[in-house]
C-alpha cells in the first residue's frame, strides 16, 4: 500500500511538472512567469483576445496567433460573463430571526422555514443571474456568425 502511494504521488507530480519542460515549436508548453501573469486581478479583468480564420476546408479555426499566410479576425471575448461569484451562500440566522414567526407547535420550525425561504430567494437571483449570463453568451455567439 505505501509503495502504490509513493507511486501515485510520484506520477502526480509528473503530470503537474511536464508542461513546464515540453516544448511546442521550441518553447516550453507552460512557464512560471505566464502562470503568475494570468492569475494576476488585472488579468482577470481584462477581456480575453483570440483569432478566427477558416482553414482550407471552410472550417472555422480559432487560436492564440494565427497563422502568418491567412487572414484573421481579432475578437475579444469577455470572460467575465461566466464567472460566479460566492455569494449565493445562505447566511446562518440569527437568534432573533429563529424566533417563531408562524404559530406552530415544534419549536425552531419557523426558523427551518425562514431559512429555507431565504436559500429559495437565493436559488432563484443566481438562477436570474445565470439566465443572464446565457442571453450574453448567446449574444456574443451571434455576434461571431
Amino acid at each position: 500500500m505505501k509503495l502504490f502511494s509513493i507511486i501515485c504521488i510520484v506520477v502526480l507530480l509528473g503530470a503537474l511538472c511536464a508542461p513546464f519542460f515540453i516544448t511546442v515549436n521550441g518553447k516550453p508548453m507552460l512557464t512560471l512567469d505566464r502562470v503568475i501573469d494570468d492569475a494576476t486581478p488585472e488579468a482577470l479583468d481584462t477581456p480575453t483576445v483570440v483569432y478566427r480564420w477558416q482553414d482550407e476546408q471552410g472550417r472555422w479555426q480559432f487560436g492564440e496567433q494565427p497563422p502568418p499566410s491567412v487572414a484573421a479576425e481579432q475578437i475579444s471575448v469577455d470572460d467575465r460573463i461566466t464567472r460566479m461569484d460566492d455569494g449565493w451562500h445562505v447566511k446562518p440566522l440569527t437568534e432573533a430571526e429563529t424566533k417563531p414567526a408562524l404559530d406552530l407547535q415544534a419549536p425552531g420550525i419557523a426558523g427551518y422555514v425562514q431559512g429555507g425561504q431565504q436559500l429559495m430567494d437565493k436559488a432563484a437571483a443566481e438562477v436570474e443571474k445565470l439566465n443572464e449570463r446565457a442571453e450574453q453568451m448567446e449574444a456574443m455567439r451571434r455576434n461571431l456568425n
